[in-house]
């Protein structure tokens, strides 16, 4: 045996190690089998019946570079609180396709904020606060407030 293989052992097993540990920083559960989402188009009209919402122009996608994420823009009407709207949106897509991310900009008179500004962005933050998928739509009533952003104060 030449000083070779154990270099080449030693390396693949480095390898599987890395390969492992990093398996390991993706969600915590598969969904379960009889996980069935509703349909995007059924999630979608449920954020435009909100109140206050004037329009909603919201796709779901999946790439390499973002992963699977619904994305888009929610507009609404005066007075209406757009932390309280993009967290019942929010509620509402985690009945969707599994382990999504959410990427909406909710835009108001007053200005605009993202799901990155209340911290409630990536798939596993959502978890956090909803819960295992599917959810049933409604924030959970011992929900921790969400942050302020400055332009909706």
């Amino acid at each position: 045996m030449s000083v070779r293989a154990p270099r080449c052992v030693a390396t693949l097993v480095v390898m599987l190690v890395v390969m492992l540990v990093a398996g390991g920083c993706t969600s915590n559960a598969e969904p379960s089998r009889d996980y069935r989402p509703v349909d995007d188009r059924v999630l979608f009209r449920q954020v435009e019946d909100l109140p206050g919402v004037r329009s909603a122009d919201i796709s779901w996608d999946s790439s390499f570079t973002n992963g699977a994420v619904y994305s888009g823009t929610v507009r609404l009407e005066r007075r209406v609180d757009p932390v309280d709207t993009l967290d019942h949106v929010t509620a509402i897509l985690w009945q969707g396709r599994p382990d999504s991310s959410v990427i909406l900009d909710v835009v108001t008179p007053r200005g605009s904020i993202n799901n990155a500004s209340i911290r409630l962005q990536d798939h596993l933050e959502i978890e956090e606060r909803f819960g295992p998928q599917p959810g049933d739509g409604d924030v959970p009533p011992d929900a921790p407030p969400l942050p302020r952003p400055v332009p909706v104060r």
